[in-house]
């Protein structure tokens, strides 16, 4: 039941082909994708608070420091510290949920990270599903591209900074989908 997203901005940026100076060109890093009881309002604050703000839901997982808090309940313009500040990244756009009916979206970026890199960006989309038997059911489709250095012309670097990110991505998000899961239990 995909609808209408609630700001279009965050996937149409998500979606240009090259890097914000135009030396390179993204590659698909990962898109992973996950259907989940929970309203899109219950979906995307538990991502937002639990991954964003405090580093995911695994038993072990790096200290989070906000440097600021960014704009309304999407957060846009926040940049988080991890490690000790060695990453450090930043929402760029969100489009927080309205409603039931409309996609809710956050586009953030990687601000700094000792890897071979140039440029990373993300895209976390939320989208309403038809309800069954009244519960309420929400898609996650987590999706991620990388930009190899101008000197990384084969892209062998950057293919070694794909692997990783999707393997901390995926953890993160399979962390996030069994609590999303757990939490309905408990209700």
């Amino acid at each position: 039941m995909e609808g209408t997203d609630v700001n279009p901005r965050a996937r149409e940026a998500y979606l240009v082909p090259t890097t914000a100076d135009g030396c390179s060109s993204f590659k698909i890093a990962y898109t992973l994708e996950d259907e989940l009881p929970l309203s899109l309002a219950d979906t995307f604050h538990l991502w937002m608070q639990g991954v964003w703000v405090e580093g995911g839901f695994a038993t072990v997982k790096p200290p989070v420091t906000l440097e600021n808090e960014g704009t309304g309940s999407g957060r846009v313009g926040c940049t988080r510290r991890m490690l000790g500040g060695s990453v450090r990244e930043h929402i760029l756009d969100s489009g927080a949920p309205v409603d039931e009916t409309r996609v809710a979206t956050v586009l953030y970026t990687v601000l700094s990270l000792p890897m071979p890199f140039h440029e990373y960006k993300s895209l976390v989309e939320f989208v309403p599903e038809t309800p069954v038997d009244g519960a309420p059911r929400t898609r996650v489709r987590w999706s991620g591209q990388v930009a190899p250095k101008p000197w990384d012309r084969y892209g062998v670097f950057c293919w070694l900074v794909t692997v990783i990110f999707s393997l901390a991505v995926g953890s993160a998000f399979s962390d996030f989908t069994r609590a999303a899961r757990q939490r309905v239990k408990k209700q």
